[in-house]
């Protein structure tokens, strides 16, 4: 199983609680006792026992992008003669949902394709409807 964490940038964060509501696993929470420069409760990740998976829901539901989520690889065990210098628990991935990240190619595409096949089947997408 896949484990992570979850980092948070206080100051942009403005407490709305729609990543708290989106963490299945439920570990996240509102800080009532931190206020940041804006004067909202930022969240704040409550894991003391690994059990995130980053899944990455908070960061897609943060409107201010203030979370980052960052997903391990499954603990290995050690191998003799591994390098005992190389910490053993990696981030393979780290995610930070933008709202620039969501461009023509990735979100309008899909429309530009529908609005295609309508005008090959001869359906105006400016009209107001039937009529």
């Amino acid at each position: 199983m896949a484990r992570g964490t979850v980092t948070v940038d206080a100051e942009r964060c403005k407490g709305c609680g729609l990543c708290v509501g989106a963490c299945q696993p439920r570990l996240l929470a509102l800080d009532g006792s931190t206020l940041n420069r804006k004067g909202y409760h930022p969240v704040q990740l409550l894991d003391s026992d690994g059990r995130c998976t980053g899944c990455g829901l908070c960061a897609v539901m943060c409107p201010d992008v203030a979370l980052t989520v960052y997903r391990y690889k499954a603990p290995q065990p050690r191998r003799s003669g591994a390098d005992p210098a190389r910490p053993r628990d990696e981030p393979v991935e780290a995610r930070t949902h933008r709202k620039d990240s969501l461009t023509r190619e990735g979100v309008l595409r899909p429309f530009d394709k529908l609005r295609a096949e309508q005008a090959q089947d001869g359906i105006s997408s400016s009209s107001g409807g039937p009529g």
